[in-house]
């Protein structure tokens, strides 16, 4: 395989056509009426459903020759710790990826998949910022194992690979660990809309009028409660799906990851990629003192499909125990005491929300809102002055910066100082006054994770920490 240039399986071709034509489907059915409507408004005459069915089909050929073209002048070859992609249409375009560059490896196993016994690798680099992989194919299973521990071996200069072997991962999380961990994301608004529809109900069965109802408004009544209710079950039950199974080791100098039923997947983290942590609560977990860990890493995206978190929902020794395994130089301690900003921010702050205030009313005495609303309003600017204040916090310690904030989300970032790339400094004419600035960090990361802000520091504390970035 490695001895001279190869290409992806052909089964890859069909793979994403699949997928393309899986999207399109939902999207004509989930808007199948208006489809319809705008057709009739246009030629009544017309056979709708022919019409559409025609379109899909239409759009299936052409998926299927664009990734087939795609699929015929591409071609992948690996030598002297260099990955190479030739493109050969036209132009013809050559990509090459030094694998010290490389911020994870993925090898993924759909249904489909699995069942021509194929695998997609997918690779993530620290070239840059982004939201996607830097390349992608699909090989069968025995050539991307056998590739995956190739590159292993040449990264890290060592013939073992018997330490990223699947019997080899020790940390496992069970079927009721990764159930909790979907109860505790249900989002806030599932969370409102379903408490309300059991308030609903059972005010329904109070008053006796709960049969009456039903048997009146039953169709009403079911597609109510399957609009409502069916996402949140649907949401529980993907989230089993797709992260049961987990198990996580760290080996000689990378993260080994695994997880799935359906779609499998399992990830090589080196540790030198990862560039900091993100522990998350939510409104549910903060009610059971649980949070969820995730790395800051190139490879892990904020894409939907990619793993968004290191652990589950874990108690706050678990998440310090694994970081402090990590990293074991940090000493994380989830207990450590953080700092508010300046009190300066708060005068900034009430600055531009009364200019803010100022012009609301005059547009709110306009549109004629009335004066309630408008004394609400404004009362409710100045709360998120205290909210700001007292939710933004950060810790500046030797190894790392900590970064705390949100108030039902909570976020905490802990960024470390030989992982960040660049940092901005800037000043406006208040914030001057009292001699304060603004400061952001930005290292590589996924798209979303990128930029982070700590607020205004005083400027003894911006040159401790650029002291301690490396140049």
């Amino acid at each position: 395989m490695f001895n001279k240039p190869f290409k992806s399986t052909f089964i890859g071709v069909i793979d994403n056509t699949l997928r393309m034509t899986w999207l399109a489907t939902v999207l004509i059915i989930t808007n199948f009426a208006i489809i319809v409507n705008k057709i009739n408004e246009f030629n009544s005459s017309i056979d709708a459903n022919l019409l559409i069915i025609i379109l899909l089909a239409i759009f299936i050929i052409v998926m299927f020759i664009c990734y087939f073209i795609d699929w015929k002048i591409t071609r992948i070859s690996y030598e002297n710790g260099v990955i190479t992609v030739y493109k050969n249409l036209v132009f013809k375009d050559k990509y090459e990826f030094c694998i010290d560059k490389i911020s994870s490896i993925v090898l993924e196993e759909n249904i489909f998949e699995k069942l021509f016994k194929v695998n997609k690798v997918r690779i993530y680099t620290n070239a840059r910022n982004k939201y996607k992989e830097d390349m992608y194919f699909i090989v069968e299973k025995n050539d991307a194992i056998n590739f995956r521990d190739k590159i292993f071996k040449d990264m890290f200069e060592t013939e073992d690979t018997n330490i990223i072997k699947d019997e080899n991962y020790n940390i496992k999380y069970s079927f009721k660990n990764i159930l909790f961990h979907s109860i505790c994301n249900i989002s806030i608004t599932y969370m409102v809309i379903v408490v309300n529809v059991i308030l609903l109900i059972f005010s329904m069965i109070k008053s006796g009028t709960i049969m009456k109802e039903i048997m009146y408004n039953l169709l009403g009544f079911l597609i109510t409660i399957f609009a409502i209710i069916l996402p949140v079950v649907y949401s529980l039950f993907s989230n089993v799906l797709k992260f049961s199974r987990f198990h996580l080791r760290k080996a000689d100098r990378v993260l080994l990851i695994k997880y799935g039923i359906i779609n499998k997947k399992s990830y090589i983290i080196p540790i030198s990629s990862i560039n900091g942590f993100v522990i998350t609560e939510t409104f549910i977990s903060r009610i059971f003192g649980v949070k969820s860990l995730k790395i800051i890493c190139s490879g892990i995206s904020n894409k939907k499909s990619e793993l968004p978190f290191l652990i589950p929902m874990s108690s706050k020794k678990r998440i310090e125990k694994v970081i402090n395994v990590i990293f074991p130089e940090l000493n994380y301690n989830i207990k450590s005491k953080t700092n508010y900003q300046p009190n300066a921010v708060n005068i900034i702050s009430i600055f531009l929300i009364v200019i803010l205030d100022i012009v609301f009313f005059f547009v709110a005495k306009n549109l004629e809102l009335s004066f309630f609303y408008t004394v609400l309003a404004i009362a409710v600017s100045f709360i998120l002055i205290v909210i700001i204040y007292y939710f933004k916090r950060i810790k500046i310690e030797e190894k790392y910066i900590l970064i705390s904030s949100g108030f039902i989300l909570k976020k905490i970032s802990i960024l470390l100082y030989n992982r960040i790339r660049m940092v901005k400094v800037s000043q406006g004419p208040i914030s001057r006054n009292f001699d304060i600035y603004l400061f952001n960090v930005y290292i590589m990361a996924g798209l979303f994770d990128s930029k982070h802000s700590l607020g205004y520091l005083l400027p003894s504390k911006i040159n401790y920490i650029q002291n301690k970035i490396p140049i």
